[in-house]
C-alpha cells in the first residue's frame, strides 16, 4: 500500500481476507488513511457466503472504503471442443476454463471411457494412447489423480464429464490441457461409444457464448455481512461468476469470485475520477462513492418482487456509466441505522441537482427482503441454502420523508429528514436485519437511498452455543488432550510425554457469535469468582440433540484430530499477552454512547423490564433492598476483580465459528485450544494444583471493563500434577 502510494496510485485494488466480522482490521484502517489523501481503495468482499451472514471475510469494512461482492455474469464464454464421428456426423460441445488450447492439439482421437481412472486405466483401454484426448467422469478420486494416469498413457489432453448439466470446472490438474464437459455431452458420447462409434476431436479457435438465466442474481458465493458493529461489508456487487478473464500464457479462462467483482469497481472508479477531471471538478471520493452507491441497479431475489438484502449486495449492481452521468446529487446515499439499542432513526440527506434541467423528483420506499442470521434453533448461525429471508411486510421498517415531491432548479439543493423505525413483526431472538432502498426519480436516470439496520439488541446475542460437539459431548468441553473423550472431573495431567496425547488437558466450544475480546483464565477450582457464570450445565442440557450432520463429522474427527489445525498454548502458537482489556477497544464504547444519545429503543421484552424494573428498586433503595447488589464504585473495573491464577490466552477480534457447509474447513466449525505444557500465557510455569478453566467472551456492544458484559464458562476441575 505504501509503495501503491510512492508511486502515484489513484485506486489500488485488493483480493486479500481477513478474519471476518468486525470493522477497524490494520489494513482497512491504511485504507481509509489513503483515502483521505485522495487514493480509493477496493477491497473484494470474500467468497465465504455459504457461511451465512456476519461473515464476510474483507478488510473494505470502513465508510470510505469500497467493497465488491459477485453477481452472476449475463452469461458464459467458452471454449470447444468440436467431435466428428466415424458414422459421418459431427457436434460440437462446450468445454473447458482455458482458452485457446494449445496448438498441438487436434485433430486427435477420442478415447471416452466410464471408468474414474482411480486405479490405473481400464483393461479394455487402448495399449498407447499417444496424442488420445481422454474423457472420463468426475468423482471418486482427485482430478490430479486421474490426470496422473492419462499423462502416464501418453494422452494430450483429458476433459472430465460432469455428474450434472453445467460446466462446474475441475481444478488441481498441472500435467495435461483439461477441462469439463455436461452431463448431457457426456451421455451422448457413452451412448455413441456403447453403439460403436468413434471419435476424432478438434478444437475451433472461437468461443461459444450461453446466455445465463440467472444474471445479475447474487451468487451463492459472495460473501454476507453486515458486521457486528454494523457496517456494511458488501457495498457494491459486479459479475464474479464464471467470469472471463486473463490468464498467463496470452490465455484465457473463465472463472469466478469476488477478487473478479473488484477489479471490474476499481476500473469504475478509475473512469469516474477520470470523468471528474475532465469536467474540472476537483477530486471528491465522498462524492464518487455516493454516486456509484446511488446508481446502482437493485439486485433481485426470488420471485416475491423484493430486493437482496443489503447486507448481502450493499447498493447493489454497479452502473457506472450513470454515476457519471447523474445528473443529481445524493448524499449520503448509503446510511446504516445501527441496532434498536443504539438506533438511528433520524437523518439527513442533501439532494442537489447539478443537471441542466429542472427537475421534479419523487420520492418512495422498497423495503428489500429480511435476514435472519440464527436459524430456528437460535443455536447456530443459519448458513446457505437455509439462510431464511422475510419478505412479508411484516419485515419491513417504516420510513418517513419530510417532503415525498420537490422541484429543483439547476444548481440548487434541497435537505431532506428521513425518519426510520425498525420492524416489529420479527423475531428479535434470530438476528434479523433489515434493509431497503429510498427510491427518487424524475432525474437522468434513477437515484435511490440504501439502508440497513439490526431488529435486535446485539448487546443480548448469545456468544456461546451449547450445540453439542461432533463427539456428542457437551459444549463446550474439556478433553483430554487431542482426543475426543471428555475429561474427568479431577482428572490430573501431568504433561508426561509427548507420545501420551491425552495428557494434557484442552477444550473445545462453538462460538456462536463473533467477539472484540475472548479471554482464558486459569483459576483456582475452589476460587469464589463472585459471580455465576452465564453458561451453566442447565445451558448445555438444554442443547440440541445431536444432529445427522454432526453424527458424519464425528468419524472424520476422531482421525483427524490429532494432525487438525488448533490453538497450541505452551508453545511458539501461544497467544498474544497484550491486555486489551485496559482501555475501550476500537472506540466501541464511546462509539455507542454517542449514538444511543440518538437513539430510539425498540419495545422491551419482559426480562427487559425486570432488569430496569430491578435497576430502579435498587436506586430508590440506596442498593440495600432485596434482589440489590452493592452500589458500584465509579468507574470500578469488575472484569478485572475476578481472583485468577493467570491469563492462557487473550484475542481480540475473533471470528465466529462456522457451520462448515461449504466443506472448506473443518476446524473453523469450532474452537479447538490444547494446553500442551502447564505455562500461562506470558510463558511462566503453572504450579502444581487443581484449577479450572474460565472462558469469558465479550458481549456484542459490551463494556470490556464489565464482567457482566460477558458470556462465560468455568470448566470442570482438573489437577495439574507435573511429576506427581
Amino acid at each position: 500500500m505504501l509503495r501503491a502510494e510512492q508511486d502515484g496510485a489513484d485506486v489500488i485494488n485488493f483480493s486479500i481476507s481477513s478474519d471476518p466480522g468486525w470493522s477497524g482490521s490494520a489494513l482497512g484502517v491504511a485504507a481509509a488513511k489513503l483515502a483521505k489523501k485522495g487514493i480509493q481503495c477496493v477491497w473484494a468482499s470474500g467468497n465465504a457466503g455459504l457461511n451465512g451472514m456476519f461473515y464476510a471475510d474483507s478488510d473494505g469494512t470502513d465508510p470510505s472504503v469500497l467493497s465488491a461482492g459477485s453477481v452472476d455474469s449475463a452469461g458464459d464464454h467458452l471454449a470447444q471442443m468440436s467431435l466428428s464421428t466415424s458414422d459421418g456426423s459431427s457436434f460440437r460441445v462446450t468445454t473447458s476454463r482455458f482458452f485457446p488450447f494449445p496448438s498441438s492439439l487436434g485433430p486427435n482421437s477420442v478415447y471416452f471411457t466410464t471408468d474414474p481412472l482411480c486405479s490405473g486405466l481400464p483393461a479394455d483401454a487402448p495399449s498407447n494412447l499417444h496424442d488420445y484426448i481422454v474423457v472420463c467422469p468426475r468423482g471418486t478420486c482427485a482430478f490430479s489423480v486421474k490426470s496422473a494416469t492419462a499423462t502416464a498413457a501418453g494422452a494430450a489432453a483429458i476433459f472430465f464429464v460432469n455428474n450434472v448439466d453445467g460446466l462446474n470446472q475441475p481444478s488441481g490438474v498441472n500435467d495435461l490441457p483439461y477441462g469439463a464437459i455436461s452431463h448431457s455431452d457426456g451421455k451422448r458420447l457413452e451412448d455413441g461409444t456403447a453403439s460403436g462409434i468413434s471419435y476424432t476431436a478438434t478444437f475451433p479457435q472461437e468461443l461459444a457464448y450461453v446466455p445465463r438465466p440467472s444474471a445479475g442474481r447474487l451468487t451463492d458465493f459472495s460473501a454476507t455481512g453486515p458486521t457486528y458493529d454494523m457496517y456494511y461489508t458488501t457495498k457494491l456487487t459486479a459479475p464474479g461468476y464464471n467470469v472471463l478473464a486473463p490468464y498467463p500464457d496470452n490465455r484465457w479462462t473463465v472463472t469466478s469470485g469476488t477478487s473478479f467483482s473488484s477489479p471490474l469497481t476499481a476500473g469504475s472508479v478509475a473512469l469516474f475520477l477520470k470523468a471528474q477531471a475532465d469536467r474540472g471538478e476537483k477530486r471528491d471520493l465522498q462524492a464518487m462513492r455516493d454516486a456509484l452507491f446511488a446508481t446502482a441497479s437493485a439486485v433481485p431475489y426470488g420471485s416475491e418482487g423484493k430486493n437482496e438484502s443489503a447486507a448481502g449486495v450493499g447498493a447493489g449492481m454497479l452502473q457506472v456509466n450513470n454515476a457519471i452521468n447523474a445528473g443529481t446529487k445524493v448524499t449520503p446515499s448509503m446510511i446504516t441505522l445501527n441496532d434498536t439499542e443504539h438506533f438511528q432513526g433520524t437523518k439527513y440527506v442533501v439532494i442537489s441537482n447539478t443537471g441542466s434541467t429542472t427537475n421534479t423528483y419523487e420520492l418512495s420506499h422498497q423495503p428489500s427482503v429480511l435476514m435472519y442470521g440464527l436459524d430456528s434453533t437460535r443455536n447456530k448461525m443459519a448458513d446457505y441454502p437455509g439462510l431464511e429471508h422475510d419478505a412479508s411486510p411484516s419485515g419491513a421498517a417504516t420510513v418517513k420523508f419530510s417532503r415525498s415531491s420537490f422541484t429543483l432548479p439547476p444548481g440548487q439543493a434541497t435537505i431532506l429528514l428521513l425518519s426510520f423505525a425498525p420492524p416489529t413483526g420479527v423475531d428479535d431472538s434470530r438476528l434479523p436485519v433489515f434493509s431497503g432502498q429510498i427510491s427518487i426519480t424524475g432525474g437522468p436516470v434513477p437515484l435511490k437511498i440504501t439502508y440497513m439496520g439490526a431488529a435486535t439488541k446485539m448487546r443480548d446475542l448469545k456468544m456461546i452455543s451449547n450445540r453439542p460437539t461432533a463427539f456428542n459431548t457437551a459444549s463446550p468441553a474439556l478433553l483430554q488432550g487431542v482426543y475426543a473423550s471428555p475429561a474427568r472431573e479431577g482428572q490430573v495431567f501431568k504433561f508426561s510425554a509427548t507420545s501420551n496425547t491425552r495428557d494434557f488437558p484442552s477444550i473445545m466450544f462453538n462460538l456462536l457469535t463473533g467477539t472484540r475480546a475472548m479471554v482464558m483464565d486459569l483459576v483456582a477450582a475452589d476460587a469464589n469468582l463472585g459471580f455465576q457464570p452465564t453458561f451453566t450445565k442447565r445451558d448445555a442440557e438444554e442443547g440440541e440433540e445431536q444432529t445427522a450432520e454432526a453424527e458424519e463429522e464425528e468419524e472424520s474427527l476422531e482421525d483427524d484430530l490429532v494432525t487438525s489445525p488448533f490453538i497450541e498454548i505452551g508453545s511458539d502458537m501461544a497467544g498474544s499477552s497484550s491486555d486489551l482489556l485496559l482501555t475501550p477497544h476500537n472506540d466501541l464504547a464511546r462509539r455507542s454512547a454517542r449514538r444511543s444519545r440518538h437513539s430510539a429503543r425498540a419495545s422491551a421484552n419482559t426480562q427487559e423490564k425486570l432488569r430496569a424494573a430491578l435497576k430502579l428498586w435498587c436506586q430508590y433503595t440506596n442498593f440495600q433492598g432485596r434482589g440489590c447488589t452493592a452500589k458500584p464504585a465509579a468507574n470500578t473495573n469488575t472484569f478485572k476483580q475476578v481472583p485468577i491464577k493467570g491469563n492462557i490466552f487473550t484475542w481480540s477480534d475473533v471470528s465466529r465459528n462456522t457451520n462448515n457447509i461449504d466443506g472448506s474447513d473443518l476446524s473453523k466449525s469450532y474452537t479447538y485450544v490444547r494446553l500442551i505444557a502447564p505455562q500461562y500465557n506470558d510463558g511462566s510455569r503453572i504450579p502444581n494444583g487443581n484449577y479450572k478453566f474460565l472462558l469469558r467472551v465479550l458481549r456484542v456492544n459490551g463494556n470490556p471493563a464489565l464482567q457482566s458484559d460477558y458470556d462465560s464458562w468455568a470448566s470442570p476441575s482438573f489437577r495439574i500434577g507435573v511429576g506427581e
